[in-house]
């Protein structure tokens, strides 16, 4: 169904004809909300959870270039699919919870379980790289030849190469994304007639899509700043850092 706004009143209350039929037909081109379409807020809570997820992500990946430790590049990946299940909820809400797309109900459970799996190995290899370095520390004659105790990793220059908003900026940057993207969601989806005609491919599209291009830009990275050591990102090649 859609709206229709008045278009009468408006010459009745004294207004033009023509300035009537513009506010009659602005209105009707707007869909009408179900009963159960989420209300801002809510939609506010959903973006901020899936644009925070993408910025803790780009974090891992920053502290990952900036410390040289490849592993964190495995946390990133081991994310991305607790980055689709958030996707999934999103679509599924975004079609106002059609039948017909149940399964994105099983398919985020899965691409949550996926993720945890992801995360707890992408930890794990931090850890036992750790592990392993700290290891090897223990076993040099002389581990304090830095001027640091035997074992313990320094990340000398990291304050310089990870530049951060101050806590209040951000959040203010954060809640003014996430408003924006909840209000064009939840009332530019009403010039659509797509939310309306609930279809598994434009559903699998809208959550594929994202997720292939936020893969690719960690792959680009993991690329750009480990798979070219004569190119560092510091600028020096690995010989360099050696000497």
């Amino acid at each position: 169904s859609r709206i229709s706004r008045r278009g009468t009143t408006g010459v009745a209350a004294g207004h033009s004809p023509e300035c009537a039929a513009l506010v009659y037909d602005v209105g009707f081109a707007l869909m009408k909300e179900p009963g159960n379409a989420l209300s801002l807020p809510t939609w506010f809570v959903h973006s901020s959870s899936v644009i925070e997820w993408i910025i803790a992500m780009q974090l891992v990946l920053k502290y990952a270039r900036v410390t040289g430790k490849r592993e964190f590049i495995s946390l990133a990946y081991g994310m991305l699919p607790l980055h689709s299940s958030s996707l999934c909820a999103c679509t599924y809400h975004f079609f106002y919870n059609a039948p017909q797309l149940d399964a994105l109900v099983t398919l985020q459970a899965l691409l949550t379980c996926g993720g945890n799996c992801g995360l707890l190995y992408g930890a794990y290899l931090i850890f036992r790289e750790s592990k392993d370095k700290a290891d090897a520390a223990d076993d040099e004659a002389d581990g304090d030849r830095e001027g640091k105790p035997r074992g313990v990793e320094t990340t000398s220059g990291l304050s310089e190469g990870l530049t951060l908003d101050d806590d209040w900026r951000f959040l203010i940057k954060a809640a003014a994304l996430s408003l924006s993207t909840a209000f064009a969601v939840k009332y530019g989806s009403l010039y659509l007639s797509l939310p309306f005609h609930p279809d598994f491919k434009p559903a699998l599209a809208l959550i594929v899509f994202p997720t292939i291009v936020l893969g690719l830009d960690i792959a680009r990275q993991e690329k750009k700043y480990f798979q070219a050591p004569e190119k560092l990102d510091w600028g020096s090649s690995r010989d360099d850092v050696q000497k």
